[in-house]
C-alpha cells in the first residue's frame, strides 16, 4: 500500500492511501474540532461546518481537514494563527444561535465539549429565529433550536441506515431538517431506527428519556456496559446506559455485525426487563386449581391459581415431578423445549439435562418453527447448516437475491448492508409475493402466487443454464421460503442454483438463510434438536455418541426423539405426560395454537422458566422465575456464525435467578453431579466435543469480543466466508437434490377462498412477551391488526379500523384491519405476536416430511366484516 510523506505541525507523518488530514492527526494524538463530520463507520465526510480548518502552506484559502487528503511534501498546519481564529469564528456563528448552555437540550453534547475547548462558549452576534420542538414521536425529541445544519442526520438517514426519512428543506435562511414533506417526526415514515439521535452533536436530536418537560437533559448514566442486543439474529453489539441500576437507554457500538447501527428494539426496546409483570419469587401451582386449555392468567396477579414458594421448594417439586414420570413410565414420557434467547452455554446444558437426565433426545427449540428445512436441506447438500458467508458479503455482490423474507421488518440493521449494496449498484432482486419496503430500492420485484416457489425457482434454474449469470451473486432467504409443507424442496432450489452456477465460496456469493432469532444458529449448534448432539452429529452414529458419552458418563439414547409439533401430538396420545420449558412460549409460537394449548393443559407435570407469566406459563406446576437477556453473562452466536460475548449489565430483580443455575439445580436434583461455577466452565467443556468451537476460548472472547468460526488458528481471525476450497462432503462436493413441485397441504375454497400468511412487525418480536412489555415499542404499535390490500377492503366495504372475523378450519379470531398496499389480492397477512388475536389459533400444523416445520406461510381463510358475523347470529 502506498504510503504518503507529509508534514503535520513540523513533523514527518505518514498517511495511507484514501486517508484525510484529520484521520493523520487523530491517529497522531492531535484533536481537531469537527461537527459535521463522523468518526463513526460508514459517515462520508461533508465539510459544511467548517470547524475543521486546516492552513496548508502556499495555499490562499484554508482547508477543511475532514475532507481534504494530503500530498506528498504537504505541509499541514493545525494550529497555526490563521486556522485557529477561523476555528473560532465559526464556533462563534454556531453559539450565537444556540440555546444557554446551562437550559440547553444536552449540556455534555459533541457541540460543548467543542465550544469549551476553543474556549469560545458565547457569541457577540445576535441569535437567529428558531423553530418549535416537535414532541410527536415516543421515543424521540426534535428540538431545532439547537440544529447546526450539520448534515450528519441526513447522511444518518439516507446514506447510512437508507430509511430516506429525513432532508433539508427550503432555501436560505428559512431551510431547515425535515422529516418527509416537514411532517412531525411521529408521523412520518420514520421507523425509529435512531441513528440520527445517536449521529446529532448538539441535542436537536434525542432520547425523549433524557429530557425533562422543559426539553433539558436531567437523566445521565452512572455506568455504561458493552453487551448485545437480545432480538434478531443479527447481532448487533449495543452499549447499555444504566442510572440506578436500571437501563435507560442504548447506543451502537463499531461491532462486526452493526457498525454503530440498530434498529427500533435494539434502541428503545429494552425496559421489558424492568415491566412491573416480572417474575422475582417462584411460584407453584394452587393444589385446587385444575389445569383448561382455555384459562386465562393475569400475569399481574397470578394468585389464583399460584403461590409463592422458596426456591429450595419450588425446585423441589420441579425435579420431583419430573423424576417421577422418568421413573414411572419410562425416559420417552418427558421432553424438553429450550430457548434460542438463551446463552450457547444455557443451551448445552439444557440438552444434555434432557440427554442425561431425562434419558431421552426429545428436546428442540423454535428453530423446529423458522428454519428446520432450511437446515435440512443443507445438511443433505453440502454436510452443513451453517450460512456460507456473513449479510455484509451483499456489499461485494453484483446481485442479490432475497426471496421469502423481509430484512427491513425482521433484520433491519442486516437489511442496511443490502441498501447501501443496492445505492452503490447491485442488481437487488425481491422475490415475493407481498411487496415490502426492499422493493423501492429492487431492479426487480417478483411477485410470483403463494406456495408456487419450487415450480419459479426451478424455472430460474432452467433459465440460467440457458442463458448465464452474473459474476458474484448472494441468496439470502427466510421463513417464506422454510415455513411449508414444502420448505425442504424451496431449500434444495436455492441451494441448486448458487451450485450450478458457482456462486459460493467467493467474496459477494453465497447462501445466507437468514436467522431469527437472537441465538438460534447458537442453540442448534449446540444441540437443541432431537435428532443432533452439538454441532450436528447425528445421534445414531456411534462413532459419534462415544465421545459425549465419554464426557458425560453415561450411555445416550440413539434414537432420534420427537420434534416441537410431534411432542405435542405425542402428548394428546398420552405418551409424554411431563415437560420442562425455559424460555419458550408453544402456547403463542406453536401452529394450531387450541391443540398445542391443550397439550400443555393435559400434562401431568410442567415446569416454565421465564422472566414472565406467558400463555404457556398458564397451564404450569411451577413456574422458575429466570434472568433477562441484559442480566446474564455468556455466548451468543449471530446469523453469521459469529460468536459474541454478552456481558450482565444489571442484577436479576428480586429472587429471580440466572437460568444456568437454575438448569443446573434442575439436574443436581435428578442425580446428575454438576459442579459448573459459570458460563467460562460451560463453554470449555462445549469446546471439547464441538468442533467448530476450535481455536475459540473464553479468555479469546472475552479479550476479542466476537470471532466467527470455523478458526483455523488461536491466532488468526476466523473465516467469514466458508466452503472455498470445496464442501465436507466425502467427495469435496455439493450434492444437488431434485425438487418436486408439491402444492401447500391447504388450498382455498368456497368455504376458505383466502390465504393466510404470518410474520413479524418490525416493532414487535416473536410472541410480543418481550416487546409487548417494553413501553416505547407497544406504544408505537399498541393494538392487534392484520393486513390486507385496499382492493380486498373495497371489496368486502371494509374501513380501515374496522374489526374483521378470521376463520380457518382450526379456529377463528376477530382483528382490527390494516390497509396495505403490500399485501397481494386475495391475502391476509397477521402477526402473530398478539394474545389477544392469537394468529397461530388459525394456522395449519402440516408439517414438512424432512424439516419436521409447521406451514405457517400458507392456509386457507375465510375474512368477513365482524359485525356481519354477529348480526347474523
Amino acid at each position: 500500500m502506498t504510503k504518503i510523506k507529509f508534514e503535520l505541525d513540523g513533523k514527518q507523518v505518514e498517511a495511507k492511501a484514501g486517508e484525510t488530514i484529520w484521520q493523520v492527526a487523530k491517529r497522531q494524538g492531535q484533536e481537531i474540532p469537527h461537527l459535521c463530520y463522523s468518526p463513526a463507520p460508514d459517515y462520508r465526510p461533508d465539510g459544511n461546518c467548517r470547524a475543521c480548518m486546516v492552513e496548508i502552506e502556499g495555499e490562499r484559502v484554508l482547508a477543511a481537514s475532514c475532507k481534504r487528503t494530503p500530498s506528498v511534501g504537504m505541509k499541514v498546519k493545525t494550529a497555526s494563527e490563521r486556522a485557529v481564529a477561523a476555528q473560532k469564528m465559526v464556533m462563534e456563528l454556531l453559539v450565537a444561535d444556540q440555546p444557554a448552555r446551562e437550559s440547553s437540550h444536552d449540556p455534555d453534547s459533541k457541540f460543548w465539549h467543542w465550544a469549551e475547548k476553543t474556549g469560545v462558549t458565547a457569541s457577540r452576534l445576535p441569535a437567529a429565529e428558531r423553530w418549535h420542538a416537535d414532541a410527536s414521536h415516543p421515543a424521540m425529541r426534535v428540538n431545532l433550536d439547537a440544529c447546526i445544519q450539520c448534515g450528519l442526520c441526513v447522511r444518518a438517514c439516507r446514506e447510512v441506515q437508507v430509511n430516506d426519512v429525513i432532508g433539508m428543506a427550503y432555501r436560505n435562511h428559512g431551510s431547515k431538517i425535515v422529516f418527509d414533506f416537514d411532517d412531525p417526526m411521529g408521523e412520518s415514515t420514520c421507523v425509529a431506527c435512531g441513528e440520527c439521535v445517536q449521529a446529532c452533536p448538539t441535542g436537536a436530536l434525542m432520547p425523549a428519556v433524557m429530557l425533562d418537560d422543559k426539553q433539558t437533559r436531567v437523566t445521565y448514566p452512572d455506568k455504561e456496559v458493552d453487551s448485545l442486543c437480545p432480538y434478531c439474529g443479527v447481532g448487533c453489539q449495543v452499549t447499555y446506559q444504566v442510572k440506578d441500576d436500571k437501563v435507560i437507554y442504548a447506543e451502537g457500538r463499531d461491532g462486526p455485525a452493526n457498525h454503530n447501527r440498530l434498529c427500533v428494539k435494539g434502541r428503545f426496546g429494552f425496559d421489558y426487563i424492568h415491566h412491573p409483570n416480572r417474575l422475582t419469587k417462584p411460584l407453584v401451582r394452587l393444589a385446587n386449581v385444575k389445569k383448561d386449555a382455555n384459562d386465562q392468567v393475569d400475569p399481574a396477579n397470578p394468585f389464583t391459581h399460584f403461590r409463592e414458594a422458596s426456591w429450595e421448594e419450588a425446585l423441589d417439586i420441579a425435579a420431583k415431578g419430573l423424576l417421577k414420570i422418568r421413573d414411572e413410565k419410562g425416559v420417552k414420557a418427558l421432553a424438553g423445549f429450550g430457548s434460542a434467547k438463551g446463552s450457547n452455554e444455557e443451551a448445552y446444558l439444557f440438552q444434555k439435562l434432557v440427554r442425561t437426565g431425562f434419558g431421552s433426545n426429545n428436546v428442540d427449540h423454535c428453530t423446529r418453527l423458522c428454519h428446520a428445512s432450511s437446515v435440512a436441506a443443507l445438511m443433505e447438500g453440502l454436510n452443513s447448516g451453517a450460512v456460507s458467508a456473513p449479510f455484509a458479503a451483499a456489499m461485494d455482490a453484483d446481485v442479490i437475491i432475497v426471496i421469502g423474507a423481509n430484512p427491513t421488518i425482521n433484520h433491519p440493521v442486516a437489511a442496511t448492508y443490502i441498501k447501501n449494496a443496492a445505492k452503490r449498484g447491485a442488481k437487488l432482486i425481491v422475490i415475493d409475493p407481498r411487496r415490502q419496503t426492499l422493493s423501492r430500492h429492487a431492479y426487480k420485484h417478483l411477485a410470483f402466487k403463494p406456495g408456487s416457489d419450487v415450480a419459479l425457482l426451478n424455472a430460474m434454474i432452467n433459465t440460467i443454464i440457458t442463458e448465464g449469470r452474473a459474476k458474484a451473486s448472494i441468496i439470502f432467504w427466510g421463513m417464506g421460503i422454510s415455513q411449508h409443507v414444502h420448505g425442504t424442496d424451496n431449500a434444495r432450489c436455492l441451494i441448486a442454483l448458487a451450485l450450478i452456477t458457482g456462486q459460493v465460496g467467493r467474496p459477494g456469493t453465497g447462501l445466507h438463510p437468514l436467522r431469527g432469532q437472537n441465538n438460534v444458529q447458537g442453540a442448534s449448534d449446540a444441540g437443541l434438536i432431537p435428532m443432533f448432539l452439538p454441532d450436528y452429529q447425528p445421534v445414531g452414529r456411534t462413532d459419534l455418541r462415544a465421545p459425549f458419552e465419554k464426557l458425560w458418563h453415561q450411555e445416550l439414547d440413539p434414537v432420534r426423539g420427537l420434534t416441537v409439533v410431534e411432542i405435542m401430538n405425542a402428548v394428546h396420545a398420552g405418551e409424554i405426560t411431563g415437560m420442562y420449558v425455559e424460555g419458550e412460549n408453544p402456547a403463542m409460537s406453536d401452529p394450531d395454537l387450541q391443540h398445542a394449548r391443550e397439550a400443555l393443559a393435559k400434562l401431568e407435570h410442567l415446569v416454565v422458566q421465564d422472566l414472565f407469566v406467558t400463555e404457556t406459563a398458564f397451564h404450569a406446576d411451577v413456574i422458575l422465575p429466570a434472568s433477562a437477556f441484559a442480566e446474564k453473562s455468556g455466548t451468543f452466536t449471530n446469523t453469521d456464525r459469529r460468536v459474541q460475548l454478552a456481558r450482565e449489565v444489571i442484577k436479576p430483580p428480586g429472587d429471580a435467578r440466572q437460568d444456568l443455575w437454575i438448569i443446573q439445580e434442575i439436574a443436581k436434583r435428578m442425580g446428575l453431579p454438576w459442579n459448573y461455577s459459570g458460563p467460562a466452565d460451560v463453554f470449555t467443556e462445549m469446546a471439547q466435543v464441538m468442533p467448530s468451537l476450535n481455536n475459540i476460548t473464553w479468555e479469546r472472547l472475552v479479550r476479542e469480543g466476537a470471532v466467527t468460526y470455523p478458526v483455523d488458528d488461536p491466532h488468526k481471525p476466523g473465516n467469514e466466508i466458508i466452503f472455498t476450497a470445496g464442501f465436507p462432503t466425502e467427495s469435496g462436493r455439493g450434492k444437488i437434490v431434485p425438487a418436486h413441485v408439491t402444492p401447500p397441504d391447504e388450498l382455498p375454497d368456497d368455504e376458505y377462498p383466502m390465504v393466510l400468511s404470518t410474520g413479524r412487525v418490525l416493532e414487535h418480536w416473536h410472541t410480543g412477551s418481550m416487546t409487548r412489555r417494553a413501553s416505547l415499542l407497544d406504544q408505537i404499535e399498541p393494538e392487534a391488526v392484520a393486513f390486507m390490500t385496499p382492493k380486498d377492503m373495497r371489496r368486502m366495504k371494509l374501513a380501515p379500523g374496522d374489526f374483521i372475523r378470521l376463520e380457518t378450519r382450526r379456529g377463528a379470531v376477530e382483528v382490527k384491519v390494516r390497509s396495505d398496499r403490500d399485501v397481494p389480492e386475495n391475502m391476509v397477512f397477521m402477526p402473530f405476536c398478539y394474545a389477544e388475536a392469537a394468529a397461530n389459533l388459525l394456522t395449519n400444523p402440516a408439517l414438512d416430511p424432512f424439516g419436521k416445520i409447521p406451514e405457517f406461510k400458507f392456509c386457507a381463510v375465510r375474512a368477513e366484516k365482524a359485525d356481519l358475523r354477529t348480526a347474523a347470529e
